[in-house]
């Protein structure tokens, strides 16, 4: 289950990290983040589901993009993880 913290510097992730971002309008609400040190957002903390995705994520750019659906899914609204989840499905076809 998705633990939620306080508000930290991170990396975006769920519908405000990419792919996702492109199709949903932030507005005034703070997006989740992965705790990190050099990320580069300000957000509501997100425990990753692995405590090196925030490092690997970093180096690899499609596993990036494959973690923040997985987020989406686990975190989102209706419409977030509906989206999420066409996007993931694309991605492993």
């Amino acid at each position: 289950p998705p633990v939620i913290g306080s508000i930290v510097r991170g990396i975006a992730t769920g519908a405000g990290g990419y792919p996702l971002k492109k199709h949903f309008v932030q507005g005034e609400m703070l997006e989740f983040v992965w705790p990190a040190p050099s990320g580069n957002t300000r957000g509501i903390s997100l425990l990753p589901i692995y405590a090196s995705v925030p490092i690997a994520a970093s180096n690899d750019s499609k596993l990036y993009e494959m973690l923040v659906l997985v987020d989406a899914i686990r975190v989102g609204a209706a419409r977030e993880r509906e989206m999420a989840s066409l996007e993931l499905a694309r991605y492993l076809s």
